[in-house]
């Protein structure tokens, strides 16, 4: 692994407590993502978007060939960013191209983001790349 290689740490919490889970996450998507808040303060080396912060950076993922994995949605209470346990996932289907595979991420989690009831929440974005 190189040093260019950038890892984030996702946090799913379950019946058993929290597992860290890491994910590959290229210096572009970083980039794409950064204009969220940055979540290293609480233990999670990545970003959480605005509904509208997402929409805009799905675009650009897009543009660049990055599909979405999922994400973790958070809610803020007291001025503190904290999971409500909503997510979502998509997983790339057997023999399906990357370009089918990237546009049916982004759709899914354009779909999910733009309807999901709570305007206020941020967003998680895991890429594929």
């Amino acid at each position: 692994m190189s040093k260019e290689e950038v890892f984030r740490v996702r946090q799913v919490y379950g019946p058993s407590g929290t597992i860290n889970m890491r994910t590959n996450g290229s210096k572009k998507s970083d980039a794409i993502l950064s204009v969220g808040r940055w979540l290293g303060d609480v233990g999670i080396n990545s970003w959480a978007l605005t509904r509208e912060q997402a929409l805009i950076a799905l675009d650009k993922l897009e543009a660049e060939a990055n599909g979405i994995l999922g994400g973790d949605v958070l809610a803020e209470k007291s001025g503190v960013l904290r999971h409500n346990y909503d997510n979502w996932h998509c997983d790339p289907e057997q023999d399906e191209s990357n370009s089918a595979f990237v546009f049916r991420s982004i759709m899914n989690t354009r779909t999910y983001i733009a309807n999901y009831p709570d305007t206020e929440c941020f967003f998680v974005i895991v890429t594929a790349l």
